[in-house]
């Protein structure tokens, strides 16, 4: 088995570990909460209906916290396709942080299988996180194009911080958790990922071979 076989599975592994650490840390907070919280109404003569409110406010939070391991774990849309994942992807990306987003395409039934789909799906949403939260961008575009021999991505925004030196599966200067996934990944694409100024932000081009 190759290093990058043995480095990927040790990611998929790492993902594991810290979908448990997010269960435990997060659903699990929650639900020692609301059992408490419960305990002590149930010992009351009358219903505090404040407290009632307070636990459907928790509630609420737990589902919200549900959805998002649930999202890491399947990304929403990416079973009607790769390309309406990302575009969800962006989406959300409008509703949570008000961020200008665009998509454009001309792939129209990708040759990849799904697994492969979901993780050229994930070093786009590295991607499209860094920018927001790090590079404090208010403006996110991709680009994606088939050509006959590969796949190829451009994203672009506006941000203020730098995205990511010039890489490749052969030599790597990512640094970080989330710019070592991405070099994980693309390593079991065969891609390879590289960075340009742009005119107020930065420019990031994947390419990943078909075959």
């Amino acid at each position: 088995m190759g290093i990058f076989s043995i480095d990927y599975l040790k990611g998929k592994e790492d993902e594991r570990t810290k979908m448990s650490m997010d269960l435990h840390d997060g659903l699990g907070q929650y639900f020692m909460g609301i059992k408490m919280k419960l305990q002590v109404l149930e010992n009351q003569e009358s219903i505090d209906k404040r407290k009632v409110r307070e636990i459907l406010r928790d509630f609420d939070d737990l589902y919200f916290e549900y959805k998002c391991i649930i999202h890491d774990l399947k990304p929403p849309g990416i079973e009607n396709g790769l390309a309406r994942g990302i575009q969800t992807l962006l989406l959300k990306t409008e509703q949570l942080f008000g961020t200008e987003t665009c998509f454009e395409s001309n792939v129209t039934d990708f040759k990849f299988e799904q697994e492969k789909k979901i993780e050229i799906y994930r070093i786009l949403q590295e991607l499209v996180t860094n920018s927001v939260k790090h590079g404090k961008a208010s403006i996110v575009h991709i680009k994606m194009n088939d050509t006959d021999d590969d796949i190829s991505v451009e994203l672009i925004n506006n941000g203020k911080t730098k995205l990511v030196e010039s890489t490749s599966n052969k030599q790597n200067h990512l640094s970080g958790l989330g710019w070592e996934s991405i070099r994980k990944r693309l390593n079991f694409l065969n891609g390879s990922i590289s960075k340009s100024p742009n005119e107020n932000g930065a420019k990031v081009f994947i390419k990943i071979p078909k075959n």
